[in-house]
């Protein structure tokens, strides 16, 4: 139903001080997959199968690096969610059953506004925590989540 109303990308952004235009964004495409097509890269972290359920996950199959600092004039990395209307390419497209006939999300508010009165956007990563009292795997990896 999500696609009816809008696309979402997933772009990996690298901007460098020495680029013929300082700090150019170079945006790569990222894939998604479904998480739970992940679980062979999850052994080692602390997740429930609800984290997983429905959720699409970036493919970084390719070493990616976050961070950097333009005060220090570093190479900057980081990522790029981005929603985009729904696109009509064939008849069909952007259309949904409300209240008994077929609306066009990108035509009518009302659609939208009930669709998304609801919606949240939630950001998972895997983050690590210590755990002092085991000498043998002193990290631990877990889900953590941001809400929008």
């Amino acid at each position: 139903m999500q696609n009816n109303f809008f696309d979402i990308q997933l772009h990996r952004i690298v901007q460098s001080p020495g680029t013929e235009i300082p700090y150019q964004s170079n945006r790569l495409v990222t894939p998604f997959l479904p998480c739970k097509n992940l679980k062979s890269y999850l052994t080692d972290v602390i997740y429930s199968e609800e984290d997983l359920e429905n959720s699409l996950c970036g493919d970084f199959s390719q070493e990616f690096e976050f961070g950097g600092s333009f005060e220090k004039e570093e190479t900057v990395s980081f990522l790029e969610i981005l929603l985009t209307p729904c696109k009509v390419i064939s008849p069909g497209d952007c259309q949904v059953q409300h209240n008994g006939s077929l609306k066009n999300t990108r035509e009518d508010p009302t659609v939208i506004d009930e669709y998304f009165r609801d919606f949240k956007l939630e950001v998972s990563y895997i983050e690590s925590k210590q755990d002092a009292q085991n000498f043998e795997k002193p990290l631990l990896k877990h889900f953590g989540s941001l809400e929008f």
